[in-house]
């Protein structure tokens, strides 16, 4: 593709520009181009054209390929519970139920690890602090409300009681694909075990 690319005329136009091709292939200097006649600036100008167009050609397949390669992993992506799925089946059972070995590799095209995602609680904190006003503060007295995602978990689990803007997230299988990443895969670092 390089040499249909830069076009048959290419060694002319380093002869032009101040090189000259030898006959083992290599590059010997010559005197320096300059624009000093119709031929010349004429040579230059198709040549600049040239490769502008050349850039804008490059930079539009680029795009195109781009928008085909990103549709295709979408495409592939809808997959993701299939693949887990079958996955999780393909793992041997304990007598109690749980796996022997949570890794399984599927020839040389990569292998499923699994691990379990403990349950949590997911805190909305806009929603959570909209429900614990200081009504009877005065204007010139400024608080700063935090959550202590911890003793959220800690206070739910010993009242029973899910406040408002706290929701019961269930433990689960979660599955890693080796050298894919899947949106939502990446753990909340605020995240707080139950």
């Amino acid at each position: 593709m390089t040499a249909a690319f830069l076009g048959s005329e290419e060694p002319a136009a380093l002869e032009a520009v101040g090189f000259t091709h030898t006959t083992d292939g290599t590059e010997a200097p010559r005197p320096v181009f300059s624009i000093d006649n119709d031929n010349a600036m004429g040579w230059w100008l198709k040549k600049i054209r040239a490769k502008y167009d050349q850039l804008a050609h490059l930079e539009e397949v680029f795009k195109t390929q781009k928008a085909i390669l990103q549709s295709d992993l979408k495409n592939l992506q809808a997959f993701e519970d299939q693949a887990r799925d079958y996955a999780l089946s393909k793992l041997e059972r304990k007598a109690d139920g749980s796996f022997r070995r949570k890794t399984i590799a599927f020839g040389l095209d990569g292998c499923v690890s699994f691990r379990t995602v403990p349950s949590r609680y997911a805190v909305d904190e806009k929603e959570l602090l909209g429900s614990l006003t200081g009504d009877d503060l005065p204007p010139y007295v400024v608080t700063v409300k935090k959550i202590d995602r911890r003793a959220v978990s800690d206070y739910v689990r010993s009242t029973g009681d899910l406040p408002k803007g706290v929701e019961f997230i269930a433990a689960r299988e979660s599955a890693s694909f080796a050298g894919v990443k899947f949106p939502g895969d990446a753990r909340d670092p605020d995240e707080t075990e139950s």
